[in-house]
Order: C-alpha cells, then structure tokens, then sequence
C-alpha cells in the first residue's frame, strides 16, 4: 500500500484550493437572466453537507464542471487534515449557492446567495496557511469585478431596473451554520479516483492517494498511439526471439552427446531468452491481446501483487529469465536472487507497468541486492572477454590473414556487444526513470488539473515514451542476437554428431511407411537406370542378362574399406548358372553400388592340380555369391550343398592382369551350407581369437575379353576391366 505525500501533490491540492475560492466568485458577479435554480446532484460530495437541494446555476456553466471540482477536493480531503470540513465548507458554499427567485421582474431572475464575510473569515483564520499557499494575497474583503463583495458582510445589492425591478435589491448571505461535516466514511471519491473499501485496503498493491480513495487500473501514462508501438514492437521481436532460443536450447543443449562449458553457459542463455519471452507471452494472453489489464484485478483500483498467481509466475519467469539469461558461473545465484525478493514480498505491478517486478524501486536495497549487483559483475566480465576477443583477433589477422576466421570472430564481438548493450540501457533506462520520477508526478497533477477544469479528453502524458520503446527493444532483441552470433558455425557438427538424432532416424527407418516411401523411390530409379543403360549400349548380349538396380553413392572412405568385387567359382565339371553382386566405377571415379545379376553357363574342367573354366550354354546347379560388407569370408551357397569357396585355392598375383587358376579343393574340406558362420559370429572371432591379425585382401583383375567360350560380344562390353573383391578371413 503506497501513499503519496510528497510536495508535488501538496501543491497540487492548493492549486485546485485556490482554482475554486477564485473562479467561482468571478462566474456569479454579473446577473445573468438566463440562470436558474436546478437540483443538486447527489453524487456529489456537497450534497452530503449542504442543507438545501437546489442551487444556483448560470447559463454558461454546468452541473458537471462543479461537481468536478467538488470530487476533485474530496479526492485530497485527506491531505488537509483538520482543514478538510472547514474548507469543504467554504467550497461548497461557493460551488452550489443557495438560489433567491426575483418574480416582480420581466423576466423573472435567479440570484445567488453568497456565504458571509464571517463564514469566510473563520475558515481562514483556521486553515490560513493553506489558502494563502493556495491564493496569493487573498482576503475576506475582496470584490468581483462589478464591485460586489465576494464575501457580503450581510448582503449584496442588485440593480433590477432594466428589468422592471429594484434599483437596490438586497440578497442576503448565508452563514452556513447548518452545513455538515463531511462523514468518516463517505464513499465518494474524485473522479476517476476509486473507493476502497475498509474491509479492501488491508490488501497489497493499492496505489491510494488518500485512505479512501485509489488510483483506477488500468491507469494509463502513455498516449494510445505509444501504446500500439509497444505492442507490434513486442509482438515481432519477442516472436523471434523465443523460436530462436529454443532452437538455440535444443541445439545445445539437447542434440550434443558430451556437454562443455560453453554449451552450458549457451544452454543458460537460451533458457533466460525463453523465460523472459514465457513471462511477455504471459501478459499478452492473460490480457485478451491489449495488455491493458494484466496488472488489474477483480478488485477495483488494486494492481496484482505476487500472491496472485498471474503475478507472480510473471515475477518469476522475468526476474529468472533475465538472471539466467546473463549467468556465467552457476544456476545457484539467479536462484537465491530470485527466491529472496519472494520471501520480502516484494514483487508486484507499478503504474505504468506492463508486468511485475520488484516494487521497492531503486532507494531500497532490493533491486541492488537482487538484480543490479550480479548484473554488474556479468557485464564486468563480458566487457573483459569483449576486450580480450577483440585483441585476439587483431593479432589472429596479422597471423593468418583469413576473412573466414575474422568475420567469425567480428560476429562474435557484435553479439557480446549487443548483449552488454541490452543489460547497460535496460539498468540505466531504471535509473534514469526514477531520476525523472518528480516530472512524473506532474504528469499526474496535470491531468488531475484537466479532470477537474471538466476535460473530456484528460490523459498522464509520460514524456518517456522513446525510452520505453527502446528499453523494449533492448531487452526482447538478446534471443535473436544469440542465434545469429551462436547458431550458426556449430549446428551442422552437432546434428550430424548427435546419437539422439541417430536414434530417431533409425526409428523412422523401423516404420512402415517408410519402407513404403523407399520401395516407391527405389523401383522409380530402377526403372530410369533400366532405361539409361539400353540407351547407352552397355547391355550385355549373348549368353549374359543384365538387371541393375543403382543404390546411393558410396563415399571414397567407404570404397577403400569395401571390398573388390565377386568371381563366380565351382569345383564341379557340371554346368553352373552364376549371381554374382559386384561393385562398378562411373566415369567420374565415384563409386556406385550395383547388383548386377549375369547369367551364363560354365563348365569347369580339372587337369592335375589346377581347374580351368570355359562357358557353355547348358544350365545346371545354381551358385549364389554373396558379398557381405563386415565380414571376410565369401559365401557359396550350391544348390546340393557341396562347396564352399575356400581362399587357399586360390593362387595368382593382385598385381597381375592375367586370369588367376583355382586349386581343386579336397573333397574332405568341402563344408556344408548350414556350417557357414553368420556375419555377426564371423567378425566376433576375428577380434576375439586373432586382434593382432590384419585382414588381407586379394584383388583378382578379370577380364571379360579373355573368356574362352567365345562370347566376344559379351567381352567387348565388359573392357573397363572390372574388378572382383573376395574377401576372407
């Protein structure tokens, strides 16, 4: 609860004091034919004192312009103290004299009765000092302009003879002995003041101008149109900043499988931007999109406080969010600097106000204690790294005059700056606000002063509007700052890094529809490879069917760990039809896995030691090759189950184009197809049983052209001499 008694508003309350003991006089000096007597309005305060109902009003004024004047002193009864019935007195008097009705006149005429000299010297022998402050040089026996006394001794004389009456008419003047004293409690305030009532004002965050009567909310001290900049303002930039820092949260703090110090310190900072956004998007819903009664409450006149919940999750997601946002060494300091002002109470809506905050302003400890002091201490440190990145970079350019690391480094600095920036003007915008707080209060004196002169368009004029623009900008703007300084260089490392997003993506493998998408995809390819190599001419003709299906490039790491090509081979004399997969070079040396299937028909023939293949077109016993990218040991699966490749029947040179002979491998060596290892049982007992052993690799160089079947039309097509890998163990 917040009671002003500062001299500012003392001196406002002798202004309007004074504006009526004047004004009102100067309007009855003259008689007006077209004034009349019109009842009392009985909302206004006089009607609680005066002892009649009707009063005497002239044509140029209004009922409305009095009672003004009488809300507004009701307003400040307060403030005089043991003067406020003897001056409600007077005023009252003043403002609704009692009317006396001339009827032998033509027309008939309303005079005013005007309170006597005694009346107006007891109250000022009373309440002299006030009135004197108020009006200088005013006296008892002052006269209107017409040389009427403004305060008859008994009565005042008239000239009726233009309108066929006396030429001295006498109206007497009242002593106002039967006026009242205004009640304790009366429940009329100044407009647009409002009436707390006493059961109300034990509660917190009433702005009271005296124990009665408190400031509306919402309370207005900016023009509508600043208004309306303040809100696109906050509706663009903080929409920008909150989508930037949580993609800066996600990024570093989420995606990354080992977290640093500069990833947490980034992490804090993107966690403020989003609480201080949460906080402002807080106040925009709660206020149906005006933001003009977020501060309000049911009650009228009172502006939330921490103990209502609106407020204080606002309290606390701002105060938190700024102190986060700026935190470089631990969470703990933002935690206590924020629980403290919770445990004091002190967190509430101020006039003018958007959200809450600390109301203690700056001549308490509170805000110095709980925000200014570790505000300080980071913009000390961030100044020091500020001045140590710009001396690095100076020296790294004369290094290594690289523009790349400069302009990483340049843009580095601008956000550091900006972000020094945002905190120094927000602090000094605090200070700079309360410097000014005494122009303030006249602000609201003049718009008192307009209410009470009758002013239909009466507004507090805060002459700091551009301040509070940039203030906005200032402190909105850091979220977005943070992505263009911070979001940038890392992202693309930490995505392709991240084991979350390896999870996930192996996730999305695992579902149907993708598999969906992949096969649609893939038999699209297909076709169009299909196509590609019939108009080429690369089919392979006589004896040979080719059906290739293109699969992604491999990467040059990728085919320097792969192995080479598969060469169908057989033990047996009988005709075979082969399914070799093998792995072809483009013409631009990028490597493209292919499955090509070729079918032909071989025969095998054994001289001593050695085994010789020519084709023939019989078909016989099917042999499936296959290649496995882990594993060491090629895979022959015979349709009878009878062979399996073995590495030590092979001999030739890698190095040597010419064709390699095969050795007849014993019949008691030969292995049954259910005894062929998996690729997963393969690879454990290599590393298991032999770590220290490398994996060899022979390159068997075929070609094509030197087949003895006589298939030259199948071999000039196959003269990029393709290579066959067979890996073993």
């Amino acid at each position: 609860m917040i009671k002003t008694n500062s001299s500012s508003d003392f001196m406002m309350i002798l202004y309007f004091i004074g504006l009526l003991l004047v004004s009102s006089n100067i309007v009855y000096a003259t008689i007006d034919i077209d004034a009349k007597c019109v009842p009392i309005d009985q909302t206004s305060p006089c009607a609680l004192i005066l002892p009649y109902t009707e009063f005497y009003l002239n044509s140029t004024d209004s009922q409305d312009i009095n009672k003004g004047y009488a809300d507004t002193l009701m307003g400040y009864k307060e403030f005089l103290q043991d003067c406020a019935n003897p001056m409600f007195k007077l005023i009252c008097l003043t403002l609704y004299p009692s009317c006396s009705e001339i009827t032998n006149t033509t027309p008939d005429l309303t005079l005013p009765i005007y309170p006597c000299k005694s009346v107006c010297s007891t109250i000022y022998a009373q309440c002299g000092t006030f009135i004197n402050m108020a009006i200088t040089n005013f006296t008892c026996d002052q006269v209107d302009a017409n040389g009427q006394s403004e305060y008859p001794v008994s009565s005042n004389f008239y000239d009726l003879s233009n309108w066929g009456g006396s030429t001295n008419q006498s109206i007497q003047c009242t002593d106002g002995s039967q006026v009242k004293d205004l009640p304790t409690n009366t429940g009329v305030c100044m407009s647009p003041l409002v009436y707390v009532e006493p059961d109300m004002r034990k509660k917190q965050n009433y702005y009271f101008i005296t124990d009665e009567c408190a400031i509306p909310c919402p309370f207005d001290v900016f023009t509508p149109e600043e208004y309306q900049k303040f809100r696109t303002t906050k509706i663009i930039i903080y929409a920008l900043s909150f989508s930037s820092s949580i993609y800066l949260f996600f990024v570093y703090a989420i995606l990354p499988n080992r977290h640093t110090n500069r990833m947490e310190i980034i992490s804090s900072f993107a966690l403020g931007g989003i609480m201080v956004s949460i906080s402002y998007y807080m106040e925009f819903a709660a206020s149906s999109k005006t933001f003009d009664n977020f501060v309000c409450t049911d009650d009228p006149g009172r502006y939330t406080f921490q103990s209502d919940p609106k407020c204080g999750f606002n309290a606390f997601f701002f105060h938190f969010g700024l102190l986060t946002s700026n935190s470089i060494v631990s969470w703990s300091i933002p935690t206590i600097c924020t629980i403290a002002p919770f445990a004091g109470q002190k967190f509430g809506a101020a006039l003018g106000s958007s959200g809450c905050w600390i109301l203690a302003g700056n001549k308490t400890a509170w805000p110095f204690l709980c925000f200014y002091i570790p505000i300080y201490i980071c913009i000390l440190i961030a100044f020091y790294f500020l001045a140590f990145s710009v001396k690095r970079v100076i020296q790294t350019y004369h290094l290594v005059p690289n523009k790349r690391i400069v302009l990483f480094n340049v843009r580095m600095i601008i956000f550091m700056v900006w972000v020094c920036f945002s905190i120094t003007f927000g602090c000094f915008n605090n200070f700079y606000l309360d410097a000014k707080s005494k122009q303030f209060i006249q602000s609201v004196a003049d718009y008192f002063t307009c209410i009470a002169s009758g002013g239909s368009n009466c507004q507090v004029s805060f002459p700091f509007g551009t301040f509070r623009l940039l203030n906005i900008i200032a402190t909105s703007s850091t979220g977005f700052a943070g992505f263009l300084g911070l979001g940038v260089d890392d992202t693309p490392r930490l995505w392709s890094e991240s084991t979350k997003v390896h999870f996930i993506a192996m996730l999305i493998k695992k579902t149907s529809l993708y598999n969906y998408l992949i096969l649609k995809l893939g038999s699209g390819k297909n076709t169009e490879s299909t196509n590609s190599n019939s108009n080429s001419g690369g089919n392979i003709s006589s004896g040979y069917s080719l059906s290739q299906q293109t699969t992604q490039p491999i990467s040059r790491k990728e085919t320097r760990r792969e192995k080479r090509k598969t060469q169908l081979l057989s033990n047996s004399t009988s005709t075979t039809s082969a399914t070799i997969e093998m792995d072809t070079f483009n013409s631009n040396s990028t490597l493209e896995s292919s499955n090509v299937i070729l079918t032909q028909t071989t025969t095998l023939s054994t001289t001593g030691d050695t085994t010789t293949s020519t084709t023939s077109p019989t078909e016989s016993t099917n042999i499936t090759v296959f290649e496995s990218t882990n594993t060491t040991t090629p895979i022959i699966e015979t349709a009878n189950n009878e062979l399996l490749l073995n590495p030590n029947n092979i001999v030739g040179d890698e190095n040597d184009d010419s064709k390699p002979t095969i050795t007849q491998q014993p019949e008691n060596e030969t292995k049954n197809i259910d005894e062929i290892k998996t690729e997963e049982e393969i690879e454990k007992e290599v590393d298991t049983e032999n770590e220290d052993e490398e994996k060899e690799e022979i390159i068997i160089e075929e070609n094509l052209n030197n087949n003895t079947n006589g298939n030259n039309n199948n071999n000039d097509n196959q003269s990029n001499n393709r290579e066959f890998r067979i890996i073993y163990e």
